[in-house]
């Protein structure tokens, strides 16, 4: 698989969680408008996300560094493999039980943390907890 391919499965695998996110919020979301919304969050304009998510373009280093940044990911991040198939990941947490939901520890649940505080309304929480975040991974 080259880096190209990789880019944009890691694309959509962003992609689709975000939209997990934005329906824990707002279980009636609708399909329509969630990339624009995606878009909005890393700050690509919407044509370009619909090119990139029918694979009219590709996404470009440039466009690749951009989304990590806006999601606060490593540098080279978007042009690495990542996850497991389907059948054997772990549960996710907000499905497991109370007692045994843990902090955050690998990237993908930062990552998801981050999506979440990205819904929130009171951006002085959301920025203190991304800070704090940082201060984790650092």
């Amino acid at each position: 698989m080259d880096v190209t391919e990789t880019r944009y499965r890691n694309f959509k695998h962003l992609f689709e969680q975000f939209k997990e996110v934005v329906r824990r919020d707002d279980p009636k979301a609708p399909e329509k408008g969630m990339l624009k919304l995606f878009g909005d969050r890393l700050g690509v304009r919407e044509a370009y996300m619909s090119h990139i998510n029918t694979k009219f373009k590709n996404i470009g280093p440039t466009t690749a560094r951009k989304m990590e940044q806006a999601l606060k990911l490593p540098h080279g991040w978007m042009d690495q493999v990542h996850g497991q198939p389907k059948a054997k990941q772990e549960p996710k947490q907000q499905d497991q039980p109370k007692a045994t939901q843990q902090e955050p520890t690998s990237g993908k649940d930062h990552l998801q943390v981050v999506f979440e505080m990205c819904r929130r309304k009171d951006a002085d929480k959301t920025m203190t907890r991304l800070l704090s975040l940082l201060d984790e991974l650092g």
